[in-house]
């Protein structure tokens, strides 16, 4: 396994094929704002606005398989004290189920159930 360390303090870091393949390891991460602007990432190619309130995130290197966790959150946009939670997406009354390439989520006011894209940052982390 090759692994590069950082700092003074030694900190090690898998390679790019450790991180792809290994389990318990984040696939891909990404943290961006309501317009989809990547702030930080890893394994992510970009972030597009699907519509109202959906993302799609599309990584930079496919995925082993489409079974992966999904976590995510969220900051509300400070005009409502409503909170914002993040799920897949849904088109149609049906999830848009997550690929090897690609996964869609949406933001949602929880007061209301309607789309909220106005989040100052969301967070995505994929987990195989």
């Amino acid at each position: 396994m090759t692994t590069t360390t950082i700092g003074a303090s030694g900190v090690t870091f898998p390679d790019a094929t450790v991180q792809n393949t290994n389990k318990g390891i984040a696939k891909a991460w990404v943290n961006f704002n309501a317009s989809g602007t990547i702030l930080g990432s890893y394994n992510v190619a970009s972030v597009s606005l699907a519509n109202t309130s959906d993302y799609t995130i599309n990584f930079t290197t496919v995925l082993s398989n489409a079974n992966y966790a999904v976590i995510a959150s969220c900051g509300a946009n400070g005009s409502s004290s409503n909170g914002v939670i993040v799920n897949f997406s849904r088109n149609s009354n049906s999830t848009v189920a997550p690929t090897t390439s690609a996964c869609t989520i949406a933001v949602v006011n929880t007061g209301t159930g309607s789309a909220n894209n106005s989040s100052p940052y969301v967070c995505v982390a994929i987990f195989d």
